[in-house]
């Protein structure tokens, strides 16, 4: 959500279609030629702190040593995963570096303050096309909570078992 003069200008909802639960969801889906290929980004600026886009770009670029405190949680709401601490949450992220979609994509939107924000990711030629990524800093501006979301309906279950096989610590 992007705030203007205490009003919601912008907002974004994200959702994963494989756990829809009404019969013919994917009959109610917006064939890709015709779903929009902006969000409203273009007409309200982003207008969070430096640090949330600075986090979402070493985010994106795959740049994690150094972003998440020792006890930080990740969740992948998509994959329905939860991993606990530093060093599970930047090896799975280096294990994962060309399969998790946020890690390929381009920053879309940030919203946030100091305390932490997200942003919205996109990759117009790859699948999924978009999602967000959220997180919350502690006053080192280290990550404490990473939160992403995003459309696992458009990747095939061999796909997504190739992304939760990775969570596995070797």
């Amino acid at each position: 959500m992007d705030f203007y003069d205490g009003k919601v200008v912008r907002q974004v909802d994200y959702w994963d279609g494989r756990h829809a639960t009404v019969e013919g969801t994917n009959q109610l889906r917006v064939p890709d030629d015709q779903f929009p290929h902006t969000f409203g980004e273009d007409v309200v600026p982003s207008q969070s702190a430096p640090i949330i886009g600075e986090v979402a770009a070493k985010l994106i670029a795959g740049e994690v040593a150094g972003l998440f405190a020792e006890d930080a949680v990740f969740e992948d709401l998509t994959l329905r995963i939860e991993l606990v601490g530093r060093q599970s949450i930047t090896g799975y992220l280096d294990r994962a570096s060309t399969s998790v979609p946020y890690r390929s994509g381009a920053i879309r939107h940030t919203v946030g303050s100091d305390q932490g924000g997200g942003f919205e990711w996109m990759r117009p030629n790859g699948t999924p096309t978009h999602g967000i990524v959220s997180f919350e800093l502690d006053s080192q501006q280290k990550i404490t909570r990473l939160t992403s979301m995003w459309d696992g309906s458009r990747l095939t279950d061999a796909q997504i078992l190739t992304l939760l096989g990775q969570t596995l610590e070797r």
